[in-house]
C-alpha cells in the first residue's frame, strides 16, 4: 500500500526563500463555512454570489463539455451541488492562486494555459472511460504542477533546467531538480495545496505524481482509486503535449505501457479519445 506522506517532513523539505503563497481570507472563510454542520449547496452559493469572477468561473466550469452533464447549470447553488463541497472549494482556490500569482508578478502564462488544458482534458477522460466523476480530476490536473511557477520564480536557470529535464529519456524531472536545487516541484506543489486546503485524496498524489511505478498497487483496492486518478492525470498529460508540440511526454513514454495495462485499454484507445477532446 502507498504510504502516506508526513506532512510535517514535506514543509521542512522546502528552502526558507521559495514563496509558498499564505491562503486568502475569502479562501479560509469558505473553508469555515465548509466546517459548519449545517453547510450545503445554498449556504456555500451565498457566500461565493458576492464575488462575480468566481462565480462566472464555477458556472463556466460545470456547463463546460468535459463534465458532459445533459442540462445546462443556471445558478451557483445547483453548479455548487453538481460539482460537490470539496471540488467547489478546491475550483475556488485555483482562481483565487492564479489571481495572487498575477499580484506577486510570477508570471508564466504557460503554465496556466497547460494547467487549464490538462485539468479539462482530465475531466474528460475520467467521464468517457467511466473512471471516476469529473471533480477531483479536475482539481488534481489544475494544481499538480503549481511548484513550477515558483520554482521558476526563485531560480533563474530553472527553465533551462525544466527543458534539459523535459528532453531527457532516462532521468525524472523531479530527480533532475532535487539534483539541481535539492527540492522539487511536487513537493513544493504538495506544500500550497495543504496550506489552501486542497482535497487530501489531491495533495497525496500529487507529491508522487511523476513517481508512477512505485505508485501503482494493481493487487490493493484501496488504492485503486488512487492508481485511477494518477492514471487520469497521465493521459491528460499526454493530450497536453501531443497538442502543444506534437510529441508524448517523458513520463508516457515511460509509464504508458503500465497505465494502459492497469485501465485495460490500448494505446490506441488513448489516443483516439485525445483526438475526441480536440474537437469539443
Amino acid at each position: 500500500m502507498l504510504t502516506k506522506p508526513d506532512l510535517s517532513a514535506v514543509l521542512e523539505a522546502i528552502p526558507a526563500d521559495i514563496y509558498i503563497p499564505p491562503q486568502p481570507a475569502v479562501l479560509a472563510q469558505l473553508q469555515e463555512e465548509i466546517s459548519k454542520e449545517g453547510c450545503n449547496a445554498e449556504s456555500m452559493a451565498q457566500l461565493l454570489s458576492h464575488d462575480v469572477a468566481i462565480s462566472a468561473t464555477i458556472l463556466k466550469t460545470v456547463n463546460s463539455p468535459y463534465f458532459g452533464l445533459r442540462h445546462k447549470v443556471q445558478s451557483i447553488a445547483h453548479a455548487i451541488s453538481m460539482l460537490g463541497i470539496e471540488p467547489t472549494r478546491d475550483l475556488v482556490a485555483s482562481l483565487l492562486l492564479r489571481k495572487e500569482f498575477k499580484a506577486k508578478g510570477i508570471g508564466f502564462p504557460r503554465f496556466w494555459d497547460s494547467a487549464s488544458n490538462i485539468a479539462d482534458l482530465s475531466a474528460f477522460t475520467a467521464k468517457r472511460l467511466g473512471l471516476l466523476p469529473a471533480d477531483l480530476p479536475f482539481t488534481l490536473g489544475l494544481f499538480h504542477d503549481v511548484g513550477i511557477p515558483l520554482m521558476a520564480q526563485q531560480y533563474p536557470d530553472y527553465l533551462d533546467v525544466l527543458k534539459q529535464a523535459n528532453e531527457s529519456d532516462s532521468t525524472l524531472f523531479t530527480d533532475r531538480e532535487n539534483e539541481q536545487y535539492d527540492v522539487d516541484h511536487a513537493i513544493i506543489a504538495c506544500a500550497v495545496t495543504l496550506e489552501w486546503g486542497i482535497s487530501e485524496s489531491v495533495r497525496d498524489i500529487i507529491l508522487y505524481h511523476h513517481e508512477v511505478d512505485d505508485f501503482y498497487y494493481f493487487d490493493s483496492s484501496e488504492n485503486k482509486e488512487q492508481s485511477k486518478l494518477l492514471s487520469i492525470l497521465k493521459i491528460a498529460e499526454l493530450g497536453n503535449s501531443l497538442m502543444r508540440t506534437g510529441l508524448p511526454d517523458p513520463d508516457w513514454t515511460r509509464f504508458g505501457k503500465s497505465i494502459t495495462e492497469f485501465l485495460g485499454v490500448t494505446e490506441e484507445d488513448i489516443y483516439a479519445l485525445i483526438e475526441e477532446f480536440k474537437q469539443l
